[in-house]
């Protein structure tokens, strides 16, 4: 039997641009509680004081990028899943990130499909987490 949590999962949401961090918060923030960082180095600090049930990381990032950041979220969080945000990949470093994650989000991304994603994702890992049901039509 499992435990249920009283929390909303925690999702850490890494990425340089803005509007993406905004855009994912808009859709995920009502059934999961976000929390951003710009930049991998950031991200890791972030980690060390939020509890995160998730990671969504960018590939290209300034400081650190996600691949570098997938590196150390493995080592030190070994539990916490990793999902990759990205555009346009060429094939080597769609293979470097599929080496660490097997959940790659393709930018631009559709709403419905990034939650359905999530879902998944907290599912595979996380059965003590108790996630709220689908909105129809969110």
């Amino acid at each position: 039997m499992s435990v249920v949590a009283e929390r909303q999962p925690v999702i850490l949401v890494v990425d340089d641009e803005n509007v993406v961090r905004r855009l994912v918060n808009m859709s995920l923030g009502k059934e999961y509680s976000i929390v951003t960082a710009d930049n991998g180095c950031k991200a890791l600090e972030m980690m060390r004081t939020v509890r995160v049930d998730m990671v969504m990381t960018d590939i290209r990032m300034p400081e650190m990028d996600g691949i570098d950041l997938a590196d150390e979220l493995i080592r030190a969080y070994p539990r916490v899943p990793i999902a990759f945000l990205s555009g346009s990949l060429d094939e080597n470093t769609r293979r470097e990130a599929e080496q660490r994650s097997p959940h790659l989000i393709d930018k631009p991304f559709d709403m419905h499909d990034l939650r359905t994603a999530v879902r998944e994702i907290l599912r595979e890992r996380h059965v003590d987490v108790v996630l709220p049901p689908e909105q129809p039509g969110a």
